[in-house]
């Protein structure tokens, strides 16, 4: 990755972990919109003191923002499921729900929920995205250890449907020139399961994430709410 693509993945990691928008760390910074958007996207060499003020508003230093590198490691798949459940349960008692009020807003059983928050279940991504949904929260923060539970998603977010997810990453599948049996042999599964996921647009959060390792793509650029 390049080192403005390095920089603007830390900046837009940073500032959505401190539950801000990119007008809202504009402000804060002290520059134009534009050019918040353009650092994330890794499309401008912005100067040192732009640099700098950005790192300011979100409470680091520039050599911390240099130094960030995108974190391609795939949790293994039972410490997923423990970062899932005491997510999941934390911000739902946090908004003060009850199990069986997440799942009526999923159009789920409890006892889906339960076993979510006592580590028998690991989601689809579908499945993951609608819960995400309901807790008003991002999908990635409920995968990620240590996330505040008090950060909800800004009104009038958009989440994305898994066909979607998927198309882009047959896109990228094909802008890098793999073949099906390529890019499967990366994520460690056998050819029939692009296919499937491909046709179906059914994937776990496992196989999502093995994806997006194998293709150097940002999950939360995929997966988040926008």
């Amino acid at each position: 990755m390049s080192v403005s693509k390095t920089l603007g993945y830390s900046v837009r990691k940073l500032r959505r972990s401190k539950g801000l928008n990119q007008t809202q760390l504009a402000e804060l910074a002290g520059v134009s919109l534009p050019t918040v958007s353009l650092i994330e996207n890794g499309k401008t060499n912005a100067t040192i003191d732009v640099l700098v003020a950005i790192a300011e508003a979100l409470g680091t230093t520039l050599p911390h923002l240099m130094a960030h590198q995108l974190d391609t490691t795939v949790p293994d798949k039972q410490d997923l499921k423990a970062v899932l459940a005491k997510n999941v349960r934390v911000r739902r008692e946090y908004l003060g729900l009850t199990r069986r009020e997440v799942a009526e807003r999923v159009g789920m059983v409890s006892y889906y929920i339960a076993d979510i928050e006592n580590r028998k279940q690991l989601l689809l991504l579908r499945n993951l995205i609608r819960i995400a949904e309901a807790l008003e929260a991002q999908p990635t923060w409920l995968l990620s250890e240590g996330s505040d539970e008090k950060l909800s998603v800004e009104g009038g977010s958009t989440y994305p449907t898994t066909e979607q997810i998927v198309e882009q990453f047959e896109a990228e599948r094909k802008r890098q020139r793999l073949t099906i049996t390529n890019v499967s042999s990366l994520i460690g599964h056998d050819s029939a399961i692009w296919r499937n996921m491909v046709k179906s647009s059914n994937v776990s959060i496992l196989v999502f994430l093995k994806t997006c390792n194998a293709l150097s793509l940002d999950p939360e650029d995929l997966m988040d709410a926008c």
